[in-house]
């Protein structure tokens, strides 16, 4: 069951945690593989507690990809395209097939999906939000979970980017303006 509070990790991807995709540097490969540990320690003690994960993947295609969109990548392909090694989730994380998974084109895991539909039909205000990059999609969820609303509490040990200062800033941000920042050893999951 989805239940508060709700527990979404976002685009945790071989395309973002593979140094061999190109999107980060070898020399964050450790932080990215210590943030996914970290992750799966927090999904073993949420399941534990009946809840249901939602973990949020992009695929880019040609369906959903804008002229402003191909500008930004020019004319090498897509990252994470429908089918291929990098749109999967990342072999390390621990994702099983009764989850919930929420497909995305854009930044923010709201726009054109059904993940608020699942967050508001099971009553959920609360929202426990990791994955990859903090910088970009985690940080565009969050700011649209708050304009929904929700409280937000962003994993900071479960959450990471391709570059560490955009990460911490990031973090500033989120903590100053959006939500809360917290290690996930620091998160109760009692309630219900």
């Amino acid at each position: 069951m989805i239940a508060d509070p709700a527990l979404v990790l976002i685009d945790v991807q071989a395309q973002f945690c593979d140094p061999d995709h190109g999107y980060v540097p070898e020399t964050e490969a450790g932080t990215i593989e210590e943030r996914i540990e970290s992750a799966n320690e927090l999904l073993e003690r949420y399941r534990e507690t009946g809840r249901r994960p939602i973990f949020v993947r992009v695929v880019h295609d040609d369906r959903a990809t804008s002229p402003v969109w191909s500008d930004k990548y020019g004319d090498g392909p897509l990252p994470c395209a429908p089918g291929s090694d990098g749109a999967a989730f990342d072999s390390a994380l621990d994702v099983r097939e009764d989850d919930v998974v929420v497909t995305k084109h854009r930044y923010d895991a709201f726009y054109g999906t059904d993940l608020e539909v699942y967050l508001s039909s099971n009553d959920v205000s609360r929202l426990l939000v990791g994955g990859i990059a903090t910088d970009v999609c985690v940080e565009s969820t969050v700011r649209s979970a708050y304009d929904r609303d929700y409280r937000i509490t962003v994993l900071s040990d479960c959450t990471a980017s391709a570059d560490p200062i955009a990460h911490e800033r990031s973090l500033e941000r989120i903590d100053a303006k959006f939500g809360s920042v917290a290690d996930s050893n620091e998160i109760s999951l009692e309630e219900r």
